[in-house]
């Protein structure tokens, strides 16, 4: 959460970490909403962008909080992620 909270209030932080994005070998899920009016779905493109082994989710009808809103639709999602 630290790269999109400074997404959102240093315009340019995620080019300066897009070099840290790069270098994290672990596989990524990246779940969005679609209606996040907080953090735009432009930005979950650019964590994609930057993580050489990411899957992008963008979960229609959602908000900022994926986890609250559609916490049954982000367990499907995350459990054969964990899972592989």
């Amino acid at each position: 959460m630290l790269f999109v909270e400074a997404t959102v209030r240093v315009p340019g932080v995620a080019i300066v970490a897009a070099p840290v994005l790069a270098s994290v070998k672990a596989p990524a899920l990246i779940a969005w909403g679609d209606k996040d009016k907080i953090v735009p779905v432009a930005t979950a493109k650019r964590y994609l962008a930057a993580l050489p082994n990411a899957k992008l989710e963008v979960l229609q009808d959602c908000g900022h909080c994926v986890d609250l809103e559609q916490p049954e639709r982000l367990a499907r999602l995350v459990t054969p992620f964990i899972a592989r």
